[in-house]
């Protein structure tokens, strides 16, 4: 029929990168779990900035990411915190730390995210905030991301930076670092930052973070 046939180029130095193919097959991602659910639509609230897309494919973005916003209220419980999986009553701190860092992207975005949704995850973070006795990256992800929402834990933040900050590896010094940078400290995030590399060493950890 004219005016239906359509056809992509992808430039790349790297061979068979397939772009195309590969962000139809993230904006039709079936997700079910709290991780796939928020790793396929994140990369959704930015695919606009690079890629030009149809009115219809820039609708489809919307609807997914509003999709995705409402359907993660099936993973929260009472306490604020996210399960892994929707109906469970077992909380995630890993899970509840992605998913929070998704619907406050998706708030400065400008996509409605409840109030109630985040006011309630932000006082489970507090809570944790205050708990020592946890995972390093996952403490000091939920300090970055408190921090990104307005609300820096500042005797949390501290008593990692004076306390722990040997332990810490690159990653998470940048994460100590750029929640200092956003609550206003930037003599500090500076000092940290100094002191960070930017080696990822490889882990396995999977049943704490992702």
């Amino acid at each position: 029929i004219h005016g239906s046939n359509q056809a992509s180029l992808t430039i790349s130095k790297k061979p068979k990168l397939d772009v195309s193919n590969k962000l139809e097959w993230l904006v039709n991602y079936p997700y079910g779990c709290l991780e796939q659910t928020v790793s396929a639509v994140f990369p959704q609230l930015y695919l606009k900035n690079f890629i030009t897309t149809t009115e219809k494919g820039q609708k489809k973005l919307d609807e997914n990411i509003n999709a995705a916003i409402k359907n993660l209220r099936k993973f929260q419980l009472g306490n604020g915190a996210f399960s892994y999986w929707p109906g469970q009553v077992e909380e995630s701190r890993w899970a509840t730390n992605y998913a929070g860092h998704f619907l406050i992207s998706a708030q400065k975005l400008g996509y409605n995210v409840p109030d109630d949704l985040l006011e309630k995850w932000q006082k489970y973070q507090k809570y944790q905030a205050r708990i020592t006795e946890q995972n390093l990256t996952e403490r000091v992800y939920r300090l970055y991301l408190l921090a990104l929402n307005g609300q820096a834990e500042f005797g949390a933040m501290n008593l990692l930076k004076e306390n722990e900050i040997n332990k810490l590896n690159d990653t998470q010094k940048w994460l100590l670092a750029g929640a200092y940078k956003l609550a206003g400290l930037e003599n500090t995030a500076k000092q940290i930052a100094s002191e960070a590399g930017i080696q990822v060493k490889e882990y396995e950890n999977m049943d704490v973070t992702y």
